[in-house]
């Protein structure tokens, strides 16, 4: 009995040490954090962009999103089971400034009948200090 709390309470200690460690590295992690806009509220470069038509594909997103600015990357959301599209997706624009003429320029928008919804997405902030 007295080996098996032993192990556990160097087990518990091993995790509070690896935990420590990582709320250390993430307290590091201000570099990758998004800039804060004048609000206070961090900005993003993403957008959710709805109501797709089924016929579109993330080379036809790319070539619609590129007259606002240079696309980083595509991603259509798709269903596991099936592998269709779920009419919406995310773009990653390279600046915040063409993320912004995007949402500007496209959000409802008519994309082969259908009136697409372009909005930023709300960058995620590391949750620093939690335990």
């Amino acid at each position: 009995m007295g080996t098996q709390s032993t192990i556990c309470k160097n087990v518990e200690s091993t995790c509070y040490i690896i935990g420590a460690y990582a709320r250390a590295k993430r307290s590091d992690t201000t570099s990758l954090q998004a800039p804060l806009s004048r609000e206070g509220v961090y900005v993003s470069r993403t957008l959710y962009v709805g109501n797709l038509p089924f016929s579109a594909t993330e080379e036809t997103l790319a070539v619609k999103f590129a007259r606002c600015g240079t696309v980083v990357s595509v991603t259509l959301v798709k269903d596991p089971m099936t592998g269709h599209s779920k009419r919406c997706g995310y773009i990653e624009m390279a600046t915040q400034a063409e993320a912004q003429t995007a949402v500007d320029r496209l959000n409802l928008a008519d994309y082969e009948g259908r009136l697409m919804s372009v909005n930023k997405v709300a960058a995620a902030v590391p949750a620093v200090g939690r335990a």
